[in-house]
């Protein structure tokens, strides 16, 4: 996850006026993340490891804090015409979970787009890492597209918005009314898809590290030029 990415943080793809306090959410968001990218190196080669270190630490800040509001999940490697709405109906249809989505802009070089998913409750975070960890399925676009969760992303806060600011969408997943999408699906182990799939995401992985490591070089060279040693004044 690159962090001039998240700096950039806005909402897409929805019609609907964006909630003032999705806003203000947003924007504590995508500074909370910023920092953490800067102290914790970007890595998914073992997914199940991180989420269990993530859900470990969370686990700590709840004790300490008496529990959150909202919990936050960022995912890499979405198709960029995804619409938050799908992504709240397929995670609903899978999980029975009611989760507010969000997808964020790229630039047109970029082959993909990022998004979040927002939950009320520890336990449906839980819910959700094991169903984005089992090793037996992988999500995917109907283009073959797989997600990659950015297991260091994972993100609490004890202030995000209420449920006043639900998109219309989730409000009909509550009431029953959603329609069923079919622009994500499962990829199951065994299948070709599944096979395909696995070698995007760690195509992906790899990118994503090759990445992490241009942008410590960068921030390098920057400080060489922004805070030059005295010797070389």
């Amino acid at each position: 996850m690159m962090e001039k990415k998240i700096e950039n943080i806005c909402l897409v793809q929805s019609k609907e006026k964006p909630d003032r306090n999705v806003a203000l959410f947003l924007e504590r968001a995508k500074e909370k993340i910023g920092k953490k990218c800067a102290k914790r190196s970007v890595s998914q080669i073992h997914p199940s490891e991180g989420w269990a270190e993530d859900i470990n630490e969370i686990n700590r800040q709840d004790a300490d804090l008496g529990g959150a509001d909202n919990y936050l999940i960022l995912i890499e490697n979405l198709e960029k015409d995804l619409s938050p709405s799908t992504i709240t109906e397929f995670i609903h249809q899978q999980t029975s979970i009611v989760s507010q989505s969000y997808v964020f802009a790229s630039s047109s070089k970029e082959l993909y787009a990022r998004g979040a998913i927002v939950l009320n409750t520890h336990k449906d975070l839980q819910v959700l890492c094991k169903f984005f960890n089992n090793p037996g399925h992988i999500i995917i676009s109907s283009r073959g597209r797989p997600w990659v969760v950015a297991r260091n992303i994972l993100w609490r806060d004890i202030s995000a918005p209420t449920g006043t600011c639900m998109l219309k969408s989730q409000k009909k997943l509550q009431n029953g009314n959603a329609g069923i999408s079919h622009e994500l699906k499962l990829a199951y182990s065994g299948t070709e898809e599944f096979k395909k799939a696995k070698l995007l995401r760690d195509l992906h992985a790899e990118f994503t590290f090759h990445l992490e490591r241009l942008h410590k070089r960068l921030a390098t060279e920057e400080k060489k030029i922004l805070q030059p040693s005295p010797a070389s004044v």
